[in-house]
């Protein structure tokens, strides 16, 4: 009784925290893509190797945004941030010293906070520290010479990208470093998620938003000695330290593998671009908290494909547009009744095909899937239409991009709710415009609906709707 009372408290938990969880995990993989459009607006200069034998270099800026998105449910949740950060970086010769402080307010229509909070000033103020050593911009600070190859070091808090990012992009206290040569490059990393750190994929688990502790080991080979192609092999290993066993001995624990193969490159011309990365997931995943008792430790069998290809015409380069086509694929299990909890897990016994990682993949602004059980076939375009109107207008960037979404295995389910049965999910829809006004200001706008088709339990679109306007020296 103890253990069946244990079972049904965690399906209730997880099932109430799984739409926060859609909508905190939606916000978290914007925020994530939005860092990236900020850092390139005020930190142009972070994390760049200099010549000179000493510099300093600090800024800061503030984004003052709104943001609306809908619930499943038909509801929607209104956020008001302001986030302002102060960096600094000092340089000398091979040595730099990067850190940032972030202050950054919460303010939430009453009831509408992930957290139970609808107001707070979110931790943690030092959000990123490293240093890092590059041993061939020493050689040319101490004598000028430019050498052949090349090895660096970076250690301390970070945002790890690694390669595509499809299988980790998070910011995680590591160490990371490479040995460049003329056709081989090498890389390597070790890195624990912070305290404070990412939401966990596992709405299921206690404590998911805001105590998450994995640790990380990659390491990666790239090939440059075909001309226009650079093919990649590159391993991960995921190490689940949270350690959870709740009333009645339930268990939850999740331990992964993945070996990607890929290539990126110029088709025929410098005017197409390609991305391809096929990802095999292997290792063991506790089963459904529901299911069979005893709880069993079950092999991890999925796997994950993308294929991009960007189009820059040289006819328009004046107009800096660019058009893209991108196929995301991710393997799903039919025996599970969510595709990422272990609360409606694994059925106990069998494989687990349901494809879980830790990184970013561009799947939308409303509905935001992650990769398992899913389809996704993205068309988008952007240009700056006013280029050569004045100076205002020069860095006005506008984007669409369409997506249709699909089931890989009908029967299985996702990380957003779907009917059994049903493979087509779905259209959406998404504006952008990004506008540098000056060197200083800019202004940022997201817009993306999702129409949904007969496999989803509700019938009403989906908005997603952020404003923001950026400050900086």
């Amino acid at each position: 009784m103890q253990t069946w009372l244990a079972g049904a408290a965690l399906l209730l938990f997880s099932v109430a925290v799984q739409a926060q969880d859609d909508d905190a995990r939606r916000l978290e993989q914007f925020e994530q893509a939005m860092d990236a459009v900020r850092q390139n607006y005020f930190e142009k200069t972070a994390g760049k190797t200099l010549t000179e034998h000493m510099r300093l270099m600090y800024g800061a800026f503030t984004t003052v945004s709104g943001l609306v998105v809908d619930d499943e449910d038909g509801g929607s949740r209104v956020l008001r941030q302001i986030d302002s950060r102060l960096w600094g970086q000092v340089q000398v010769g091979g040595h730099m010293f990067f850190g940032r402080l972030r202050f950054r307010y919460r303010d939430f229509n009453t009831g509408d906070g992930f957290d139970g909070e609808d107001n707070n000033l979110t931790e943690p103020i030092g959000d990123r520290y490293w240093y890092r050593f590059d041993w061939r911009t020493e050689q040319r600070a101490e004598d000028g010479t430019d050498t052949p190859w090349n090895w660096w070091v970076q250690i301390g808090r970070q945002h790890v990208h690694w390669v595509s990012g499809l299988v980790l992009s998070e910011q995680l206290y590591a160490a990371r470093g490479g040995i460049d040569l003329q056709k081989w490059r090498f890389g390597f990393m070790v890195g624990q998620t912070p305290n404070t750190g990412p939401i966990d994929f596992d709405a299921s688990r206690p404590d998911f938003a805001d105590d998450v502790e994995r640790v990380f080991w990659a390491f990666s080979i790239e090939y440059r000695g075909i001309q226009g192609h650079a093919p990649y092999v590159y391993v991960v290993r995921q190490e689940d330290e949270n350690d959870t066993v709740l009333g009645g001995g339930i268990r939850l624990g999740y331990d992964s593998l993945y070996v990607a193969v890929g290539s990126t490159g110029q088709i025929v011309t410098g005017e197409w671009l390609y991305r391809t990365e096929f990802i095999y997931e292997s290792g063991r995943s506790i089963s459904d908290t529901l299911g069979a008792f005893p709880q069993t430790l079950d092999d991890i069998a999925a796997w994950a494909g993308r294929m991009q290809v960007i189009y820059l015409p040289l006819s328009l380069k004046h107009m800096g547009f660019r058009a893209e086509f991108e196929l995301l694929l991710g393997s799903g299990d039919s025996d599970r009744s969510h595709g990422s909890q272990t609360a409606g897990g694994n059925l106990s016994g069998t494989d687990d095909e349901s494809f879980n990682d830790f990184g970013f993949a561009s799947t939308g602004l409303a509905l935001a899937p992650e990769l398992a059980n899913l389809i996704s076939v993205r068309f988008g375009a952007s240009l700056a239409p006013l280029r050569g109107r004045g100076e205002l207008f020069e860095d006005f960037r506008f984007g669409l991009d369409l997506f249709f979404f699909f089931k890989m295995d009908e029967n299985a389910p996702m990380t957003v709710s779907s009917v059994a049965g049903e493979s087509f999910l779905g259209v959406e829809i998404d504006v952008v415009i990004d506008w540098n006004l000056t060197d200083d200001a800019a202004i940022d706008l997201r817009y993306g609906i999702f129409i949904p088709s007969d496999a989803f339990p509700f019938d009403n679109e989906l908005h997603f709707f952020f404003l923001g306007f950026s400050y900086g020296f």
